[in-house]
């Protein structure tokens, strides 16, 4: 698998750990922590496309979600993954980082909230889903992509 393979294949990984925090994320009132997640996957898409991003909403969160993921994947089948982008952050600061860096952080960004919701689940005695990579590799959705596909793949 290639790295712009293996990079498209974790945005399965995390439309697939994001959905699955909805129902606990709701019970904790933590919706919140969900869509900070998506928003700041599509203010990265966005700055990579040169495109104006959309505000996601809870009400809709998993059409926002698939419309993000669709993007990103997309984005991937023809990424430069060595292309340096020129971006300015919400503080107004200004930063140029390689496009794999970016879609590493968006990745790792989901996780890094994803434990957030994970802790307070545990302190609150509630359920919550194990969303650990190896998990999703354990899922019926990874064992579908990959029959239909030879592989997680774009």
């Amino acid at each position: 698998m290639s790295a712009r393979e293996e990079l498209s294949s974790l945005f399965d990984y995390d439309r697939w750990a994001n959905l699955q925090w909805i129902a606990p994320a709701n019970s904790m009132v933590q919706q919140s922590v969900l869509l900070h997640i998506l928003e700041a996957q599509v203010i990265w898409l966005t700055r990579i496309e040169g495109t104006q991003p959309w505000q996601p909403t809870l009400d809709e969160f998993a059409v926002h979600l698939d419309r993000s993921i669709g993007r990103w994947k997309r984005f991937m089948l023809g990424a430069d993954l060595g292309a340096v982008i020129s971006y300015t952050t919400s503080k107004g600061d200004h930063y140029d980082s390689e496009v794999s860096e970016i879609v590493r952080h968006v990745i790792n960004h989901g996780t890094y909230h994803r434990g957030q919701l994970r802790g307070i689940a545990g302190e609150r005695n509630i359920d919550f889903p194990e969303t650990d990579y190896i998990h999703f590799m354990r899922s019926p959705f990874a064992t579908t992509v990959r029959a239909h596909t030879g592989a997680l793949t774009l």
